[in-house]
This record gives C-alpha cells, sequence and structure tokens, in this order.
C-alpha cells in the first residue's frame, strides 16, 4: 500500500484491508502527508498494529519483485514502537 495523507486515506485504507484478512505490505517511501512528523507518526501506528504485515522502502519493494535480496521490516508483535516526540525518527528510520 501507499498514498497520499498519510494519518487519514492511507491508515483507513490498511485498517480496512487488516479487518477483512489481507496481509499488508506499506512502502513508506512511497506515501506522504502535509510534515514529515505527522507521516512518520501514521506509519509507526500502523506498524504497531499491522499483524502478518511489513513495512518496505521503494528501493527494496523492486528488488522483492525481482526476486532479488531485500530489506523489509516484519511484524512481530502488538506496540512495538512506543514513540516519543525524541525518538520518533530513529523508530521511523528502523522501519
Amino acid at each position: 500500500m501507499f498514498g497520499a495523507w498519510s494519518e487519514v486515506c492511507l491508515e483507513t485504507t490498511v485498517w480496512d484491508a487488516i479487518s477483512r484478512d489481507y496481509r499488508i505490505t506499506i512502502v513508506k517511501d512511497a506515501c506522504g502527508t502535509a510534515t514529515e512528523l505527522m507521516h512518520m507518526t501514521a506509519i509507526l501506528d500502523l506498524a504497531n498494529w499491522l499483524y502478518a504485515g511489513s513495512v518496505i522502502t521503494a528501493d527494496n519493494l523492486k528488488r522483492a519483485l525481482e526476486g532479488m535480496p531485500h530489506n523489509a521490516w516484519r511484524f512481530d508483535r502488538p506496540a512495538a514502537f512506543a514513540y516519543t516526540l525524541e525518538n520518533v525518527k530513529s523508530l521511523y528510520n528502523s522501519l
């Protein structure tokens, strides 16, 4: 999934897809919103509850689709990212 308004349109679509038992992959650098902080917190909120899902960059998605080695963050436990204003950027970058 990717798109505009990370904290509204993207989030709503992801939650709807999860409720329908879809496995979701979010392309974190193919999304955006009004500010960087709003985007980062939206992605972290989603990652905290992205059961069976993952977060990936566009470059890594391209590698994955080509069957090449790639990196992607995969959900392993709820509330993995207890972010604060001080650590939001480092946690986002860890995805």
